[in-house]
C-alpha cells in the first residue's frame, strides 16, 4: 500500500500536474478576458455574486475538474502502472494532479526564476511593464 502511495510521485505526474496549471491558466485568461468584454451585459447587483462564484468555486474546482477529464481521456500516457488499469484509476490520479498542480507550478516556477541570469529577469519584467501600460492605453479609449 506504501509504494503504491509513494508510485503517484513520479516525474509524469509532476509533469501533468504542470500541463493541469498551465491548462487552467490559459483557461482563466480567456474566461476573464471575455467577461470583461461582455461585462457591460451583467448586471451590477450579480457582478460581485458572479465574481465570487468565479473565484470562490470554478477557480478552485477547475484544476480538479481539468486533472480528471485529461487523465480520463489519455489513455497513453505513462501513469504509474498501478494506475493505468482503469478509467477510475487513472481519474483519480489526475485528481490527485489536479490537486497539486498549482503548487507544482510555484515550485517549478521558483525553481526556474532561481536559475535565471538578472538581465533576463530585468528583460522579462520590461516586457510585462510594456504590457501593462498597453492594457491600460486600450482600457482609458474604450
Amino acid at each position: 500500500m506504501e509504494q503504491t502511495f509513494l508510485n503517484i510521485f513520479t516525474t509524469s505526474v509532476f509533469i501533468f500536474s504542470l500541463v493541469i496549471a498551465i491548462m487552467v491558466l490559459i483557461l482563466r485568461r480567456i474566461v476573464e478576458t471575455i467577461i470583461k468584454k461582455i461585462s457591460f451585459i451583467i448586471p451590477d447587483k450579480l457582478e460581485n455574486h458572479i465574481i465570487f462564484f468565479w473565484r470562490e468555486w470554478i477557480l478552485r474546482g477547475l484544476p480538479l475538474l481539468v486533472g480528471g477529464l485529461l487523465a480520463y481521456l489519455l489513455k497513453d500516457y505513462p501513469f504509474p502502472e498501478e494506475f493505468v488499469s482503469s478509467d477510475s484509476a487513472r481519474t483519480f490520479v489526475g485528481i490527485i494532479a489536479g490537486l497539486a498542480s498549482s503548487k507544482i507550478y510555484g515550485f517549478a516556477k521558483k525553481s526556474i526564476d532561481q536559475y535565471l541570469p538578472n538581465s533576463i529577469k530585468e528583460k522579462i519584467n520590461n516586457v510585462n511593464i510594456l504590457k501593462n501600460d498597453i492594457t491600460e492605453n486600450v482600457e482609458e479609449k474604450e
